[in-house]
């Protein structure tokens, strides 16, 4: 009996990366676990293959769409039961470059699947959840969302800073319901996402963020998602509530039985 048994997970952005790491983890410990993704480039093949290899369901939604976000939760209502677990985890980190030179679309649409789907999400759970007076909701944060944000990612850095206002303001409302929500910010993990930041032309981003993601890199220091999984897991597990925890802090070290270091970088 693991130490979720018996509990529903709704993971989204779960195809891949941070995602499905959670997905697994979550599965590991007993949980049935829909794991959620848009529909683009290979994510359906990645959702279906990921579902079957942790014996759950895959539910294809994009959170920016109120529709897909009520289907996506009827679905797995319908297939596995009521959701108990909620990991916000979809986010997108385009438009990179100045904020004067992206295109104003797109900065709009990252802040709708950043901030909005999350909310849209939690909206669509929570009433069930605070009905059976249980319930567990986690936000994927960043370090961006701290001071001036991650450089030449504007859009990136406001979603994540207003997604923690959410989880803290959301956790006042929650306080003795059962129900809980914090966030976890998983460090610069070793993703697709790194990856497609990695690619872009130093014109693009800019002087500071080409050199300090190519040297993380290239000096091996981006981080194993497992370890933003395993936060997210202790905090399910806990009675928190209204806490954004970074894997790399103090906190999150303790949380994670692990001693705490000098010197790792705290924006990603």
């Amino acid at each position: 009996m693991g130490r979720l048994s018996g509990r529903v997970a709704l993971v989204t952005g779960g195809s891949r990366g941070i995602g499905a790491s959670i997905a697994r983890t979550l599965a590991a410990n007993g949980a049935k676990v829909a794991v959620a993704a848009r529909t683009s480039g290979q994510q359906p093949r990645e959702l279906s293959t990921l579902a079957d290899e942790i014996g759950g369901v895959a539910v294809p939604a994009d959170v920016s769409r109120p529709a897909d976000v009520e289907r996506m939760v009827a679905d797995t209502n319908l297939r596995l039961g009521p959701v108990d677990i909620l990991i916000n985890n979809a986010g997108v980190v385009w438009p990179l470059g100045r904020t004067v030179s992206v295109d104003a679309d797109e900065w709009e649409s990252a802040v709708a699947i950043n901030l909005f789907g999350a909310v849209r999400c939690l909206r669509a759970v929570l009433p069930a959840m605070l009905t059976r007076g249980y319930g567990r909701i986690v936000n994927l944060s960043s370090g961006a969302a701290d001071g001036a944000g991650m450089p030449s990612a504007s859009a990136y850095s406001a979603g994540k800073a207003a997604l923690d206002m959410v989880t803290a303001n959301v956790a006042v409302e929650l306080a003795d319901t059962g129900v809980t929500i914090n966030g976890v910010r998983p460090g610069t993990a070793d993703t697709g996402m790194q990856e497609y930041m990695r690619s872009l032309p130093r014109e693009q981003v800019g002087e500071e963020f080409y050199e300090r993601f190519s040297l993380l890199h290239r000096e091996g220091r981006l981080a194993d998602p497992a370890l933003a999984a395993q936060l997210v897991l202790q905090l399910i597990c806990s009675d928190a509530n209204g806490l954004t925890v970074d894997v790399r802090s103090e906190a999150g070290r303790a949380l994670l039985g692990q001693p705490t270091a000098e010197g790792d970088p705290v924006t990603d």
